[in-house]
């Protein structure tokens, strides 16, 4: 068992956890069809997802309308938050464009750690700096609520560079993109 640590630069790199072939033997490969709704806010579930293609979004629909709280795609994660904690799922998610999302249950996840403890650990610190990152995210929000000028500021530009940063890691799925993950028929 090989419990080396890669490199910084591909600690929280989904296109380089996505390869490794012992997570995707536990990984479910899901067709998504637009339209189609594969979370339901408020529904007990714990499988985490990771968008492979296509475009979901994220929806707050609590009180009969639909508020559009984030888009998601390629290389993208959801679901994290219920996987980790067991508590009702906080969004509903609906497919936008047609796509793949590999699915992990919480059972597929323990098996992964028990097989692969170093890949386990890879996938728990990825999953800590993206909810870090969105807590950071939180916190600016909060701050632009107040009425001061520069923390707007701050918000939109914080905003600005994650949008940057996520046109980015997406054009680098698509240069990146190795075609033996399409070719593996995925299986719990």
């Amino acid at each position: 068992m090989d419990m080396t640590m890669p490199n910084s630069e591909h600690l929280f790199d989904p296109v380089t956890i996505l390869k490794e072939p012992v997570l995707l033997e536990v990984c479910e490969l899901m067709q998504t069809e637009q339209g189609q709704t594969v979370v339901r806010q408020g529904a007990w579930t714990d499988d985490l997802y990771v968008v492979k293609e296509g475009k979901l979004k994220v929806l707050d629909d609590r009180g009969g309308s639909e508020f559009v709280l984030a888009t998601v795609g390629p290389g993208d994660v959801f679901g994290e938050m219920s996987f980790l904690d067991g508590s009702p799922r906080s969004a509903t998610i609906r497919v936008e464009e047609p796509g793949q999302v590999l699915r992990l249950s919480r059972s597929g996840f323990l098996h992964l750690f028990d097989h692969d403890p170093a890949l386990g650990a890879r996938l728990m610190l990825s999953l800590g700096h993206m909810l870090a990152g969105r807590l950071r995210m939180a916190d600016s929000a909060l701050c632009m609520l107040s009425d001061d000028s520069d923390a707007r500021e701050k918000y939109e530009l914080r905003r600005l560079i994650a949008e940057l940063r996520r046109s980015v890691r997406a054009g680098r799925l698509d240069e990146q993109k190795d075609d033996s993950i399409g070719e593996i028929h995925y299986g719990r």
